[in-house]
């Protein structure tokens, strides 16, 4: 049958498990760049790594048919891919691993003149202008590549964080402090679930930062590389009051907030009224109003909130404004980062037509009323002695507020940042053979 230059665009909004540069490459009217916009569509055409295998409806002169492994077979793999990908020391450096080559510099019309293998790797020669170039790609590497590329559509819905169900999971002190498999135990929890608790960690001012340099360097901000939660007079966070904290992600109006944060139980008195922590996740809200209110998740992608700290009467004046949408979307329409911070938005600054102003506010309130309704919130009270470390670009938090004079609650806390943290994650991950970066932290990555 054949398929018109519409129906090609249907497919592509679908999100069908079409690789990401054929949807991309997509122009207005439907077409491919360089291709037909209409062809012969086969039940049987086959979809890997961005192309079309050869003995299908058609095939591309860019691209060239190499070995990857005996179950897999051989795969056709882009020239220009190819090319920058080349493994030899001429073009990647040895001890870094950092790529020497730069694209501009290799001329357009880049060619295989011939390909054979060699142990694990294939051996590729070249050709660019009037130049050769004797390049070498390791197996494995094209296995990867095929592997990643031909379940990219499954693996974008795996990396949706997991619904934040049952209690927060819990592990002592002692085991992440003197083993490198509690340190992984951690991590682990933190990158699936986004949150844990250590209990019957020491009494130490610094244990909060001795504790958390062991996921990766302190991140120091305008509050220092670390501080104190307690009621104080004339605060310079509202946190620093007993007043009730609404669901928040901390210093959002940073360019790259902070990815954990860790709240050590100084002290919390029995009779201590209040101070229960409460947490939600702003990535499963965000994908529910998604399914609930498309239209209302559409607003929140779009127009740009305003998130602040100006504030000149302290002992080290601030003023920090970013403008950003409270929900980004990777190419391929995942959530990839939610800001979410009302006590620190500044004017709604919008030159856009008044109904979207008015688009704005009622997703605004409609995304807030969700959050203080989602079932899998978590309220929970920390004791003396726990050391609560959750991922700050995923799960706000808050606190319901503290009565005057009922007693003393006073935590210590500290940031790590969110690629250092994962970083961290990937290096015990490879050593334990635990998969790298299994969930979306956050931070903006489009994998």
């Amino acid at each position: 049958m054949r398929v018109g230059a519409s129906t090609l665009r249907g497919l592509s909004r679908a999100l069908l498990p079409l690789p990401c540069h054929v949807r991309r490459g997509l122009s207005r009217s439907g077409a491919v760049a360089g291709w037909e916009a209409d062809f012969v569509w086969s039940p049987e055409l086959k979809i890997t790594h961005g192309y079309r295998e050869k003995g299908s409806v058609y095939s591309s002169d860019n691209f060239v048919s190499l070995p990857v492994s005996e179950e897999v077979g051989s795969c056709q793999f882009h020239k220009m891919w190819l090319r920058l990908n080349c493994q030899c020391p001429a073009c990647l450096e040895p001890s870094s691993g950092q790529r020497l080559v730069s694209p501009w510099l290799l001329p357009r019309g880049v060619d295989v003149r011939s390909w054979r293998e060699e142990g694990d790797s294939v051996h590729v020669l070249f050709t660019q202008g009037s130049e050769l170039h004797h390049g070498s790609i390791p197996k494995q590497f094209l296995k990867d590549f095929h592997s990643h590329n031909t379940h990219e559509y499954r693996i974008r819905k795996s990396r949706r964080p997991d619904v934040l169900e049952g209690a927060i999971k819990t592990l002592e002190y002692s085991e992440f402090e003197s083993s490198e498999l509690g340190l992984v135990k951690a991590l682990s929890t933190l990158v699936q679930d986004g949150v844990i608790i250590l209990k019957n960690a020491p009494q130490r001012r610094q244990l909060v930062t001795e504790c958390m340099s062991k996921c990766g360097p302190i991140m120091p901000t305008i509050y220092g590389p670390d501080w104190d939660v307690r009621v104080e007079p004339n605060p310079i966070n509202v946190a620093y009051s007993g007043e009730f904290l609404d669901y928040h992600m901390d210093l959002v109006y940073y360019e790259s907030p902070p990815g954990l944060q860790a709240l050590h139980v100084f002290t919390f008195d029995d009779s201590t009224v209040g101070g229960d922590s409460i947490l939600v996740d702003a990535f499963h809200v965000a994908e529910r109003l998604r399914e609930q209110r498309p239209e209302l998740f559409d607003t929140l992608t779009r127009v740009p909130a305003t998130f602040q700290k100006i504030h000149f009467s302290r002992d080290q004046p601030v003023y920090m404004r970013a403008r950003k949408p409270h929900i980004r979307l990777s190419g391929t329409g995942e959530v990839t980062e939610v800001s979410w911070a009302p006590a620190f938005e500044g004017p709604l600054l919008c030159a856009e037509p008044a109904d979207l102003i008015d688009d704005y506010y009622e997703a605004y309130r409609h995304f807030g009323e969700m959050l203080q309704t989602e079932p899998t919130a978590k309220k929970f009270k920390l004791t003396e002695g726990d050391v609560l470390i959750f991922n700050n670009r995923r799960l706000l938090h808050g606190r319901t507020a503290i009565v005057s004079g009922s007693g003393a609650r006073h935590l210590r806390g500290t940031y790590v940042n969110i690629d250092e943290f994962l970083k961290t994650y990937n290096v015990l991950a490879v050593k334990h053979g635990l998969p790298l970066s299994p969930k979306r932290v956050g931070n903006g990555d489009e994998s």
